[in-house]
């Protein structure tokens, strides 16, 4: 949750996991398993885990910089876009390098 706490607008949130390459696989399968359950809602409805980003900008600033990591070669393992709702929502977002 450490990484997900405000949508990772915080600047103290979790901004990278190392992980032994002997432990990735199954790392990344529980990890992934654990962010699809996030539940992605309103700040107001009960069991919301990820509410909206801050602003529209903020959005897409974040949109622009999963994008252009991938670009440069970062695997996409889960999320990766806006979540086609009102509101800024954005799917919570895994990559690797």
């Amino acid at each position: 949750m450490a990484r997900f706490i405000n949508n990772g607008q915080s600047c103290i949130a979790t901004k990278r996991i190392f992980v032994s390459q002997k432990i990735l696989d199954e790392f990344l399968e529980k990890f992934a398993k654990k962010t699809r359950s996030l539940k992605v809602g309103t700040l107001s409805a009960q069991k919301t885990d990820i509410g909206p980003m801050v602003r529209e900008d903020a959005l897409k600033t974040l949109d622009g910089q999963v994008k252009d990591s991938v670009k440069q070669g970062a695997n996409l393992e889960l999320g990766g876009e806006r979540l086609k709702r009102k509101g800024s929502f954005y799917a919570p977002t895994i990559l690797r390098t």
